[in-house]
């Protein structure tokens, strides 16, 4: 299947000879459109490069280091699977070349992170993190992991998250719980990070997500700089509503995790110690 693409920004006088130089043997694109404006008759500054199949516009991709832009999220396995990276820009405004611009020449570092699992195929769909532990969604003999999971990204330089401390383990119904969380760019360049917390409850009586967000924060940190985050986890966190309707804290084990996304997480364990369950005022 023939794929089309949109290359924009191109140089003053740019011609379908260049870019067809550009592209090379190997991505060999099938057919160029260079509009041009009606008046002037001055070509607009992009172009339609249209390849034969997905493999060469991939090639083609990877010569412009794969950025991607769309109002959802695409199955993009083989891409991903065959450039040095993605930039994932949605729909952005009117500085979009400045801003891709930056990010591709480092004179930005990036530092967000999805808001959206990515699913590997329709087939996966719907695909979120914060699913039931029975649930399950992919074809029967493939992965149900999501290629790229929710929270997830990279940046120019590396950083180590901690696994998270409780200030205390055990704590009474209705109490709140503290969490430190230490934080080191091991990297060599300045960055951004967003260290996520979650919170799932491990037994309960009723059926909980495997994960559920809780707190999160996004620093900026030098090259091996460390600092410890604090977060702190109220009673409405850890609260369910249960079979009665009642919104309340069961006592119980729940498991805390921090981590740069929904997949790369370590752990702690906080007790909620209690005769019974406690109601917490309605909403």
């Amino acid at each position: 299947m023939a794929v089309r693409l949109f290359v924009g920004n191109l140089s003053y006088g740019t011609t379908e000879t260049d870019l067809r130089t550009y592209f090379g043997a190997v991505a060999a694109p099938s057919q160029i459109v260079l509009p041009v404006d009606r008046e002037t008759g001055r070509p607009r500054g992009f172009a339609f490069v249209e390849f034969i199949d997905r493999a060469h516009a991939v090639e083609a991709i990877q010569r412009f280091n794969g950025q991607i832009f769309n109002g959802r999220p695409l199955a993009v396995n083989y891409l991903a699977e065959h450039a040095p990276a993605l930039v994932e820009g949605w729909y952005l405004g009117q500085e979009t070349g400045h801003a891709v611009a930056d990010v591709l020449f480092g004179k930005v570092n990036p530092g967000g992170k999805l808001p959206v699992s990515i699913a590997r195929s329709a087939g996966q769909l719907p695909v979120f993190y914060n699913h039931k532990p029975s649930s399950r969604r992919g074809y029967l003999f493939d992965t149900t992991q999501p290629l790229y999971p929710f929270g997830y990204g990279l940046s120019y330089t590396k950083f180590d998250i901690s696994a998270p401390r409780l200030v205390t383990s055990s704590i009474a119904a209705g109490q709140p719980a503290h969490v430190e969380v230490d934080v080191v760019n091991t990297g060599a360049r300045v960055g951004d990070e967003v260290v996520q917390l979650y919170v799932r409850d491990d037994e309960s009586s009723v059926t909980r997500p495997l994960l559920e967000l809780k707190r999160f924060q996004r620093i900026t940190l030098a090259p091996g700089e460390k600092r410890t985050l604090r977060f702190d986890l109220q009673p409405d966190d850890l609260a369910l509503w249960n079979p009665d309707m009642k919104h309340v804290v069961e006592p119980g084990t729940f498991t805390v995790y921090a981590g740069p996304n929904s997949v790369d997480l370590k752990q702690a364990k906080l007790t909620v110690t209690g005769s019974a369950p406690l109601a917490l005022r309605d909403r």
